[in-house]
């Protein structure tokens, strides 16, 4: 576990502060939205994003990292249940994606292709999903993510989740969950990915180790 910090439970109330550090380090530092140059502060993304953590939040499964004296944020892990009695988290609709723009479709269009190839897991009840995990880049190779990580496993054998997934862009989240067992059910490598929007291989090139997005999946 870091020192000097603290983990807790987030509720509802934390929005403000969690989509701080989502719009200050989760879309600067992911490299897909890093790439197409996603705004956090465009209307489709507080629009969508906003919304699935909000839902997220009010489900208490979340986890934030927090300096200990000051109390502020340096990291997060918004996961949401699905599968239980009142436990489902629906994903918001996406706003009207004729008029949204090219890079906020593009990021979408990955996610489909990702999640269309997902083939259906083992066994059936509740299900943790890891939707999204930042880290301030001052703690950065702190151990913030593997302690995340680790949490959330701990949250969902809890909660008596099944299984738990992530979608990963990013080759160090995915590196992590490597390590605590997470196993690939599906792999887009960025060499090969053809945007279906403007045909071209958009994603082509990014900076090593960056090589593919992928789901993954740890059964519990």
């Amino acid at each position: 576990m870091p020192e000097k910090s603290d983990f807790r439970l987030l509720n509802e109330a934390d929005f403000d502060t969690v989509w701080k550090i989502m719009g200050n380090e989760f879309n600067n530092t992911e490299p897909l939205s890093a790439r197409v140059k996603l705004d956090a502060e465009c209307p489709y993304v507080k629009a969508y994003r906003g919304t699935k953590i909000k839902q997220a939040l009010i489900q208490g499964a979340s986890i934030g990292v927090f300096k200990r004296h000051s109390h502020d944020i340096v990291g997060c892990a918004i996961v949401t249940l699905t599968g239980g009695m009142e436990m489902d988290v629906v994903d918001p609709p996406l706003p009207d994606m004729e008029s949204a723009p090219l890079n906020f479709r593009q990021i979408h269009a990955l996610l489909d292709k990702c999640h269309a190839s997902t083939p259906a897991s083992e066994g059936k009840g509740l299900c943790m999903d890891l939707s999204y995990l930042a880290c301030r880049r001052d703690w950065a190779g702190k151990g913030i993510g593997t302690a995340l990580f680790k949490m959330v496993v701990e949250t969902a054998r809890e909660k008596n989740c099944h299984k738990v997934t992530v979608t990963a862009f990013n080759h160090y989240v995915q590196r992590i969950a490597e390590k605590l067992g997470f196993t690939y059910e599906t792999e887009v490598l960025y060499s090969e990915y053809v945007d279906p929007l403007t045909g071209d291989k958009i994603f082509d090139g990014l900076p090593k180790p960056q090589q593919k997005a992928s789901v993954m999946i740890k059964i519990l």
